[in-house]
């Protein structure tokens, strides 16, 4: 068997046989880094989400105390000029009123002010979780990313090798 005959069987094995499996080989290995990068993208997503509920929440916190205050200062009553009849009561009408009963809070804004204390203590170390989660993931797309373009261009090596004449050899 010649040289120009052993090439053209290896051609016909390896370069039209293998050309379809390859290229598919190839595909798949693109789908499945594709598939990576949506999912970073998404946990890039929810982990900006949750560190902004946060951070909105804590703002909230903060401001909510801060707005009530203002809001019962502006609703003070104006201390009146000329004596009313409160005033003149003797002191015991005064200590009824400062006796009265505490108001009671409702049993569903206690459960609901656990719910928020719980998810203000909760919310960081979620976020933290999934940007370890996305760190690590972005590690390991890049590595798939990096892998499939060395096989890519293997693959297209080896079939360049193939179909070079036996003299450029």
């Amino acid at each position: 068997m010649s040289e120009k005959e052993l090439r053209d069987a290896l051609l016909k094995q390896n370069g039209a046989g293998h050309a379809g499996p390859l290229e598919a080989e190839l595909t798949a290995l693109q789908r499945l880094v594709d598939a990576e990068q949506r999912r970073m993208r998404r946990l890039t997503i929810w982990v900006i989400i949750v560190w902004g509920v946060w951070l909105l929440m804590i703002i909230a916190g903060l401001g909510a105390p801060m707005l009530a205050y203002q809001s019962a200062r502006s609703d003070r009553p104006v201390p009146p000029t000329t004596p009313s009849v409160e005033t003149t009561q003797p002191a015991a009408a005064a200590t009824d009123q400062s006796h009265r009963r505490a108001r009671q809070v409702p049993l569903y804004g206690v459960i609901i002010g656990c719910l928020v204390f719980a998810l203000v203590l909760a919310l960081p170390i979620a976020g933290v979780v999934l940007l370890i989660m996305m760190i690590l993931g972005r590690r390991t797309a890049s590595t798939n990313r990096i892998r499939a373009s060395v096989a890519a261009l293997e693959a297209k090596l080896r079939v360049l090798e193939l179909k070079q004449p036996p003299s450029a050899k």
